[in-house]
C-alpha cells in the first residue's frame, strides 16, 4: 500500500493507494506547531504503507512530516518535484520549479481523464486556472484569490469591514455581510471567466477544452461559472498516483 499526501497551505489530505485504487480522502489542518501530534491522532492506527508519495506547496510541515514518517514506519518518502517534463508532460514555465507542485499534479491527474486540450480550476486557498494542450505542453495559467483568502483580506485591509462567510447571493445586499459574500463570489467567479476566455484566446483553441473543477470550493464555485465543467475532487490524488506507480 502507498500512502498520497498533499500538504496545501492549510491542510495536509491523504489517501491510501492500492492495487490502482485511491482509498478515501481525509485531511487535518497543519501550522508551525502540532502536527506531529495531529499526525499521531491521525495516522497510529493506519497499516503502515510500503511507501509514501508526498506533494507539498509549503517548506514547513515536510521535516515534520519525514521525521514522523521514520521513526513510526521507517518507510521511504518520495516527494514530488515539478521538472521540465513528466510523464511526456512539458512544463510551460521557462524555470519549473517556480511553478507550484499542486498544479502540476493537477495537470497531470487530469491528462490521466481526458487526452483533449483541457484546462484546470483548482479552487482552494488560492484558485488556480492552467491549461493543458493536446500534445501534452502545459499553457501556464493564472492565479486568483480564493473566496476566504478575499474576503480576509477585506477585513485586514478596511477599518470596519467583518471577516464574514456563508452562504452567498449574486442580487444587491442590503446589508455588509451579504454585500461582502455576495461581491468576493461574484470577483472571484469573474476572474475564473475571465482567465478561461484569455486561455481560449491565446491559444486558439478550434473545440472546446475540457474544464475541469478541483479543489475545496469546487462545488460552491460550479453553479455560477456559466460553462460546462467537470468537478473532481481527487484531481491531484490521480496525479500522485502516476507518481507513486513510477517507484
Amino acid at each position: 500500500m502507498n500512502l498520497l499526501v498533499d500538504i496545501g497551505n492549510t491542510r495536509l489530505k491523504w489517501a491510501t493507494y492500492q492495487d490502482g485504487r485511491i482509498g478515501e480522502i481525509q485531511s487535518v489542518a497543519h501550522g508551525e506547531s502540532g502536527l506531529a501530534q495531529e499526525l499521531v491522532s491521525a495516522w497510529v492506527r493506519m497499516h503502515p504503507p510500503t511507501r509514501v508519495t508526498l506533494s507539498s506547496v509549503v517548506p514547513g510541515p515536510i521535516a515534520t512530516l519525514r521525521t514522523w514518517i521514520r521513526r513510526h514506519w521507517g518507510v521511504p518518502l518520495d516527494e514530488v518535484l515539478v521538472t521540465a517534463e513528466a510523464f511526456g508532460i512539458r512544463c510551460g514555465y521557462s524555470q519549473p520549479a517556480q511553478l507550484g507542485v499542486d498544479r502540476w499534479v493537477a495537470v497531470i491527474g487530469a491528462r490521466t481523464l481526458n487526452d483533449g486540450d483541457l484546462c484546470v480550476v483548482d479552487c482552494g486557498t488560492a484558485i488556480t486556472v492552467d491549461g493543458l494542450t493536446r500534445d501534452n505542453h502545459h499553457a501556464g495559467g493564472f492565479i486568483i484569490p480564493g473566496l476566504a483568502l478575499m474576503r480576509r483580506a477585506l477585513a485586514m485591509g478596511t477599518e470596519n469591514l467583518p471577516d464574514v462567510s456563508g452562504a452567498a447571493c449574486t442580487a444587491p445586499a442590503f446589508n455588509t455581510r451579504d454585500a461582502i459574500l455576495g461581491g468576493t463570489l461574484h470577483a472571484t467567479v469573474g476572474g475564473v471567466r475571465s482567465a478561461l476566455c484569455a486561455m481560449r484566446q491565446t491559444l486558439a483553441w478550434k473545440d472546446e477544452p475540457k474544464i475541469f473543477l478541483t479543489g475545496g470550493e469546487s462545488r460552491r464555485l460550479q453553479p455560477y461559472l456559466e460553462f460546462a465543467a467537470t468537478v473532481v475532487p481527487n484531481l491531484v490524488f490521480l496525479g500522485l498516483a502516476r507518481f507513486a506507480d513510477a517507484n
